[in-house]
C-alpha cells in the first residue's frame, strides 16, 4: 500500500522511465480487464447484467484513479525539469497540448538538483569538492 500511496503525491520529481511505465502499464491492465469483463459477460449470458454492471463499476473507479494517478506523475515529470505542475494545465488544450505532450517523452530531467528535489535515483557519484558546492 505504501508503494501505491507513493506515486499519489505531487512533490519530488520523476524521470521519463518511470513516468512511461506509471502512465502506459495501468492503462493497459484496465483496457485487458474490461475486454475480459466484455467476454465473460458474452461466455456466461445468463448473468451477463451482472458481470457488466460490476465490471463497468470497477472499470469506472479504476480508470478514475489512473486520472489522478497521471496527474500527479505528470507533475513531478515537469518539475524533473524545473517547471512548476501549473504548467500541467497546457496539456489539455487540443493540438497544442499534443506538442507539450512531446515535451514530457523526449525531454532529459536535469542532472543536478533543482527546486523540487534531487534527481530520480539521487545524486551521481561526485568529489567531495563537487559535494561541498551541491550543499551550498
Amino acid at each position: 500500500m505504501e508503494l501505491l500511496l507513493e506515486h499519489f503525491t505531487f512533490r519530488g520529481r520523476v524521470g521519463r522511465l518511470d513516468w512511461v511505465l506509471s502512465g502506459v502499464a495501468p492503462w493497459i491492465g484496465l483496457s485487458l480487464f474490461a475486454f475480459a469483463t466484455l467476454d465473460l459477460a458474452q461466455k456466461v449470458p445468463d448473468h451477463n447484467v451482472i458481470i457488466l454492471q460490476t465490471g463497468g463499476f470497477l472499470i469506472v473507479v479504476w480508470g478514475t484513479m489512473l486520472i489522478a494517478l497521471d496527474w500527479c506523475v505528470s507533475v513531478r515529470r515537469l518539475h524533473d525539469f524545473n517547471v512548476s505542475g501549473k504548467h500541467l494545465w497546457l496539456y489539455v488544450i487540443p493540438v497544442i497540448g499534443w506538442f507539450f505532450s512531446l515535451e514530457l517523452y523526449f525531454k532529459p530531467g536535469n542532472k543536478g538538483p533543482n527546486k523540487y528535489g534531487l534527481p530520480p535515483g539521487g545524486l551521481p557519484e561526485v568529489g567531495e569538492d563537487q559535494r561541498q558546492w551541491l550543499i551550498r
